[in-house]
């Protein structure tokens, strides 16, 4: 057939997230450079550094279906700003241990899943090594880990000035 004009979309960038977007943090730290080896975020939602800033499809959310699980990410950063408002609070930020612990807990488990070590890991895989993009369990598993409550420990806050 005669064309005028064909696609050919490959080569997604598949482990570049917010990439468009020059993200500055806690003492001007780029989120490029936060993540140099590589995304990651506490529940794909949140990264240590960067208070108030939360994501919906972010690192390691990506599994069955996005839609159910940007839902659960809504839901949860829905009742972190209404926490915020109650407790009168002018910022929130997942504290770095708590963020490390989450995602060294998470790559434990996707060392587990046997076909994302295979021929396609580089797909997935960022240079350090980690795979940063996919979730390795059920949607009910993430529903029920976004739909928790989380104690306030898990966060460096920071109280409104009333002036």
């Amino acid at each position: 057939r005669e064309v005028d004009t064909i696609i050919y979309a490959t080569g997604y960038e598949t482990t570049e997230f917010a990439s468009v977007i020059d993200f500055a943090g806690r003492d001007g730290v780029r989120l490029r450079d936060a993540w140099a080896d590589g995304a990651q975020a506490y529940m794909g939602i949140t990264t240590s550094g960067f208070p108030n800033l939360f994501m919906l499809y972010g690192p390691n959310t990506n599994a069955g279906s996005i839609m159910y699980m940007i839902e659960c990410q809504v839901d949860y950063i829905v009742r972190t700003l209404q926490h915020m408002q109650e407790q009168d609070l002018a910022w929130i930020d997942v504290r770095p241990d708590v963020m490390a612990t989450y995602n060294d807990t998470l790559q434990s488990e996707i060392d587990e899943v046997e076909v994302w070590q295979g021929g396609c890991s580089t797909y997935y895989r960022v240079p350090s090594g980690r795979i940063i993009t996919q979730w390795p369990h059920s949607m009910a598993r993430y529903r029920d880990l976004t739909n928790k409550p989380h104690p306030l420990d898990d966060y460096e806050t920071g109280a409104r000035s009333h002036r």
